[in-house]
């Protein structure tokens, strides 16, 4: 073989090579294994006789009150955890009240026997506390939502894995009272987690206080991890203050005084609603450097997204996950979250990698259970949100959308998926439903502020959001859901029709491969003439 011949079937080889490798980075996904219990059935409660057989008048347990949920039992010896902050209409944010301590001691014990649970079982966990009241509105709820922090005798972290859930020492117990369907969050989170890595794990339970021996009962909640770094939580590399590039996560919210707050370009130039507070490193672990550092490196995304120049704008992928961009978009807007985006919004970046959205957080308020605002089923909202409103004024975001939706609407967000997924969630809470009814149902009848307000539509017709029974909230569940996600991808396809910029990629492909196709060409030319 002569030694042009070798030179051009060197060059074929290359060419080759170039062709299968822009192919492979083009179609790569990056996978991120997360572990959790919701991929896992969810059986049936046995029926029950009597829900309520157990429960006196006054919600206080007979010694024989048993569950086909774990059981957690809370004692603070009778000091309940004080409301810690309250709305400063001035500045439209929940501050903390002056002189109030917000957490108090106490233990907590979990009874999960993997079968019926009984108040008088031994405890398969248990840990000294520090407990405290949770939430911005709900903080002011009857039914109070707790963060738990699980102590060692000498007041050190104790790390475990209550229900099962990964280890920590650091939980939340959800519940609101606005949720009539008890499942908006265990939904949200159940779906998010077949395709969004990181979701974080949640279990049901039935909370009962105890003082002096007597047992009082509060009601259907989510164990939940926090959302936090670490192995069984975001998995992103752990810090190290002695190294000036570092993983972090961030979350937009309310203004926080008790955490350090960014200073970020679009905060400043008021760009964008909400501010972002760092949550990893800790407050207590980071340094000004890493401060600063993130301060910039998030500050050089939010230039690129609000730029004016083309040329700047359109190098955007370079600098966020895309994907963990488009999911957040569509399950938020799926389930009517339109609280995410604004607040309770996590971002994490890890080391040498792009910034990631996510994992999704607090659905209290979705499918139309804002009190004050309805959710209008026939349109869409979450672009409006920060960055979001940048992002999809790029035909190239909104064509991902598209194909995505029509991905996801296929399979995770499919009719049957989410109508099977709240009949084995109602089937699953079972008689424990009649007891929460039963434990606040009368308090949100007197107390207007816990119902949701009717408003007149665009056909000037009054419309009820009040739901009276749990099928009439189950119902509306369903109905929201179906006829919402049947309107996505009609709004999607004319968002597409308002974007200003087309940031499209793969033209920029096609001009390489033709360059490819150019260079595998030439030499089989030559050869051939030779």
């Amino acid at each position: 073989m002569t030694n042009k011949r070798i030179i051009s079937l060197i060059i074929i080889i290359a060419s080759l090579i170039i062709v299968f490798s822009v192919t492979i980075y083009n179609n790569k996904k990056v996978e991120i294994k997360s572990t959790n219990s919701y991929n896992q059935p969810l059986i049936s409660a046995e029926q029950e006789d009597n829900a309520l057989a157990s429960l006196n008048k006054d919600f206080t347990l007979k010694k024989d009150f048993s569950s086909h949920l774990p059981i957690v039992i809370i004692d603070t010896k009778g000091i309940e955890p004080p409301i810690n902050t309250k709305f400063n209409p001035k500045t439209l944010l929940f501050e903390p009240i002056k002189g109030i301590e917000a957490y108090v001691n106490g233990t907590i014990q979990v009874i999960d026997n993997g079968k019926r649970n009984h108040l008088t079982d031994k405890a398969s966990v248990g840990s000294k506390i520090k407990i405290k009241r949770r939430g911005n509105t709900s903080m002011q709820y009857a039914k109070p939502q707790y963060l738990v922090k699980l102590i060692t005798e000498t007041g050190q972290d104790n790390e475990l894995p209550l229900l099962g859930m990964g280890e920590d020492n650091e939980w939340i117990i959800n519940g609101t009272m606005t949720d009539k369907s008890m499942m908006r969050n265990y939904l949200s989170y159940r779906i998010a987690s077949q395709f969004m890595p990181y979701t974080q794990d949640s279990k049901y339970c039935e909370v009962v206080t105890k003082e002096k021996g007597t047992y009082t009962y509060q009601g259907v909640y989510l164990l939940e991890e926090s959302v936090k770094q670490g192995p069984d939580r975001v998995n992103i590399s752990k810090y190290k203050p002695t190294e000036h590039y570092n993983s972090y996560m961030v979350r937009r919210d309310r203004y926080d005084e008790e955490s350090i707050m960014l200073n970020t370009y679009a905060t400043e130039k008021k760009l964008s609603k909400g501010y972002l507070g760092l949550r990893y490193p800790s407050k207590h672990s980071v340094t000004p450097e890493m401060i600063d550092y993130i301060e910039k490196d998030i500050s050089k995304i939010e230039r690129i997204l609000y730029s004016n120049s083309f040329s700047e704008f359109s190098t955007y992928p370079k600098y966020i996950n895309v994907d963990s961009f488009i999911d957040y978009f569509l399950v938020n807007e799926f389930f009517g979250n339109y609280d995410a985006g604004n607040n309770s919004t996590y971002m994490y970046k890890e080391l040498g990698g792009k910034l990631c959205i996510g994992p999704v957080w607090d659905y209290d308020g979705a499918v139309d259970n804002y009190t004050e605002q309805p959710m209008h089923i026939e349109v869409m909202a979450f672009q409006t949100s920060p960055w979001f409103d940048r992002l999809i004024t790029d035909k190239a975001f909104v064509l991902k959308l598209e194909k995505r939706y029509s991905e996801l609407r296929r399979k995770y967000l499919s009719e049957e998926n989410i109508m099977s997924t709240i009949e084995q969630i109602q089937a699953y809470i079972g008689p424990a439903k009649e007891r929460e009814w039963f434990r606040w149902n009368d308090i949100r009848k007197k107390q207007n502020s816990y119902e949701l307000k009717s408003y007149v539509d665009a056909d000037n017709d009054v419309i009820y959001r009040k739901t009276s029974n749990y099928d009439q909230e189950i119902y509306k569940l369903k109905t929201i859901l179906r006829k919402h996600g049947n309107v996505i991808l009609e709004r999607l396809e004319i968002l597409e029709g308002s974007t200003i910029w087309e940031t499209n990629w793969s033209s920029r492909k096609n001009v390489m491969l033709l360059l490819v196709i150019a260079l595998f060409c030439v030499p089989i030319i030559y050869v051939s003439r030779s």
